[in-house]
């Protein structure tokens, strides 16, 4: 007979005499859904539920008669017998080692956390308590597990507020830097300014003295060889030379003027407004009209999600960006432009698509650098446009690539916020 039938003979015994309460009291024990142990005042074990036989392993003919101790690690038997005859000199209802962490010894010798709660009975016998054991080792799995989660989180938290920390100390030292290259750019840029103007004044002044020099020449009384010697130094070599001159001073102005540009792009504050990007980008091609039907370029003008931002600075961006697919067009082909939109991830994403001759594979990581320019046979410039719209489209939110199309010709695609900077876009 195994132990649920043997369970259930001893419930159907006990049914037979309802008046027993001795039968009672051991039905509503067997019956109990977690061990009991019934304990004599000697702490001889007198009764035993099925559960208690399943949590330690014995079968209750192996534990009736015995001492509780049996069922206590070695280790503590000593100690519990005091603490037995303690709660038997005065015993009252509650709950066992109260703050500390109790173990019952199985049948095997494993160990099991346990709770214990005491309760004083007093049978034909005399005196004795009634334990109820339940068995915690689930619990106390998930206690050890839970404070390693929340070690681990902790953990984690403080490596991330260190990480954080860390970031805005090095956002805060490149601010910092980015302040100091552009107030460095403006200092140098404006101080450049007074020997260039010198530069170009003096190169006038030769210009004048060479015209002088030659009517001085003319009437001087030389040979003809020696004459038209002077002459050629006067209206060739001179002039030569000064025209060099002018073409490099001139240089070194525009670039003045495009560092001052890049530098004003950064300290400038930008608006942030809601916007109407595809009528941005249409004034935009109006205000264009005359280079683009000159190019002989054909553009169409997608849908364009809105956005927020400044609305001058966008179409500045739209302006370089089409300027750029006019310079740079397949001398074989006329130019096609098309301008689309979308929003991606709470972001309104614009791309600008041409059929030019595309973006060099080596220029790829180097687009946007000050005074790149990778096709300076076909048009002029100074290397500024891209990396000042890049700090452009930086400054209002947003991030700014290009990618070769897929047939030919380059696409550039850049971001801004769709929603109110402050705000969250929905789920």
């Amino acid at each position: 007979m195994d132990l649920d039938d043997r369970n259930h003979a001893r419930y159907a015994l006990a049914q037979t005499d309802p008046g027993n309460e001795e039968s009672l009291f051991r039905n509503v024990v067997e019956s109990a859904p977690y061990a009991m142990l019934l304990v004599r005042q000697d702490g001889t074990i007198a009764l035993v539920n099925a559960e208690a036989e399943r949590l330690f392993g014995y079968r209750r003919e192996e534990l009736i008669g015995e001492k509780l101790e049996m069922l206590v690690p070695a280790s503590l038997r000593h100690g519990h017998v005091a603490l037995r005859d303690g709660f038997m000199a005065g015993p009252l209802s509650r709950p066992m080692g109260a703050g500390r962490d109790l173990f019952g010894q199985r049948k095997d010798g494993s160990q099991i956390p346990m709770e214990v709660g005491l309760r004083p009975v007093v049978t034909a016998e005399g005196p004795s308590v009634l334990a109820a054991i339940t068995d915690i080792s689930v619990r106390k799995r998930a206690d050890a597990e839970l404070r390693q989660v929340n070690a681990t989180l902790a953990a984690t938290n403080h490596a991330l507020r260190r990480a954080n920390a860390e970031i805005t100390q090095k956002n805060a030292e490149i601010s910092r830097k980015n302040e100091e290259v552009e107030s460095f750019v403006y200092i140098v840029s404006h101080d450049l300014r007074a020997p260039l103007v010198n530069l170009q004044g003096f190169s006038k002044e030769l210009e004048l003295c060479c015209a002088e020099l030659e009517t001085a020449v003319a009437r001087l009384p030389l040979a003809a060889a020696q004459t038209q010697e002077l002459m050629a130094i006067v209206r060739d070599d001179i002039p030569g030379t000064l025209h060099f001159i002018a073409a490099s001073v001139g240089k070194f102005d525009r670039l003045i003027n495009a560092l001052l540009m890049l530098s004003r792009t950064g300290q400038q504050a930008y608006r942030a407004d809601p916007l109407d990007v595809r009528a941005i980008a249409g004034t935009t091609l109006d205000m264009m009209r005359r280079a683009t039907e000159t190019a002989g370029a054909h553009i169409v003008l997608g849908a364009l999600p809105v956005a927020w931002g400044d609305a001058t600075a966008v179409g500045q961006v739209f302006a370089n960006l089409i300027e750029n697919a006019l310079k740079y067009a397949h001398p074989e082909r006329p130019p096609e432009i098309e301008i689309d939109g979308t929003v991606v991830g709470g972001l309104a994403q614009y791309s600008v698509r041409d059929n030019g001759i595309g973006i060099p594979r080596h220029a790829q990581t180097r687009l946007f650098q000050v005074f790149q320019r990778f096709h300076p046979e076909r048009a002029s410039g100074d290397g500024i446009g891209l990396a000042a719209i890049k700090r452009i489209v930086e400054r209002l939110g947003g991030t700014i690539w290009a990618t070769d199309a897929p047939n030919s010709g380059s696409i550039f695609r850049f971001t801004l916020p769709h929603h109110r900077p402050e705000e969250h876009p929905p789920c």
